[in-house]
C-alpha cells in the first residue's frame, strides 16, 4: 500500500466506519479504496482524498468500492459533487 495521506481515513458515523485509502499508484493513476459501511456523514472523508490525489497531480483516479458494506447515493454525494466539478 502507498500511502499518499497518513495511514487510511476513517469516518465514523451513526451506522459506521468508512475507510477510504489510496492503495496504488503508478504514473498518474491512483487506485482509492473504499471500505465499511458508509452514511450520510463520512462522504467527505472519500473527498478528502481525492482532492489529496488531484492536489498531487495524479489525473487519473480508480475509486474501487467493491469492500462497501452497504451504499447509497447520499453516502457518496459528497465525492459526487466534486467530480462534477
Amino acid at each position: 500500500m502507498i500511502s499518499l495521506i497518513p495511514d487510511h481515513v476513517a469516518a465514523g458515523g451513526e451506522d459506521g466506519t468508512v475507510n477510504a485509502e489510496v492503495t496504488k499508484v503508478e504514473g498518474q493513476l491512483a487506485v482509492i479504496t473504499v471500505s465499511g459501511r458508509p452514511n450520510h456523514t463520512t462522504g467527505w472523508r472519500l473527498r478528502s482524498v481525492i482532492t489529496e490525489c488531484l492536489s498531487l497531480d495524479l489525473s487519473v483516479l480508480i475509486v474501487d468500492l467493491t469492500a462497501l458494506e452497504a451504499c447509497d447515493e447520499a453516502d457518496l454525494q459528497p465525492a459526487r459533487q466534486l467530480a462534477l466539478m
